[in-house]
């Protein structure tokens, strides 16, 4: 089975930008933990973990008339929406549990150059790379990334079928 790397980095492509997007929104708190090549980036459990627990007795009932939103409905949608911030919270810990296997300078890369947005120059000179070497090195880090990534096994599943 052949793997098409240019199909696999673009797969990788909107994966990262989401990262990016929502770490640099801050919806999500992320530290960088340890030095030198042994560092990880995580989400900061302190920051995320959803410390709310839904009774009926803790919500606020609303008055009966039209314009007012029932307050079991109110509950359900306050539980479906703890439920996705859940199920995102544990999708970007996994996301970002495969970028901390990739090795040194390709993790370098993808944190601080894709999903921190640093500048190519700034991460060439901590890295003592060249900007080709910078490029290339992305490429490879998208590839193995794409093949740590569930999402991209479908991709994989699908060519092997053709």
């Amino acid at each position: 089975m052949e793997l098409d790397e240019k199909k696999m980095c673009e797969a990788v492509e909107p994966i990262l930008e989401y990262l990016s997007i929502t770490l640099r929104s801050e919806r999500f708190k992320y530290q960088i933990e340890g030095y030198g090549e042994n560092f990880t980036i995580e989400l900061n459990p302190l920051d995320n973990e959803l410390d709310i627990t839904l009774n009926s007795s803790s919500l606020v009932k609303f008055d009966s008339s039209k314009s007012s939103i029932d307050s079991t409905s109110y509950e359900r949608r306050l539980h479906k929406l703890i439920e996705q911030s859940r199920i995102e919270y544990m999708r970007i810990n996994m996301l970002l549990g495969n970028i901390n296997k990739l090795q040194y300078k390709q993790k370098y890369i993808l944190i601080y150059g894709a999903l921190l947005k640093k500048s190519i120059g700034s991460i060439c000179k901590k890295l003592n790379i060249s900007n080709s070497s910078y490029y290339r090195l992305l490429h490879i880090a998208k590839f193995n990334l794409a093949l740590l990534l569930p999402e991209t096994y479908q991709l994989k599943k699908s060519e092997k079928k053709e």
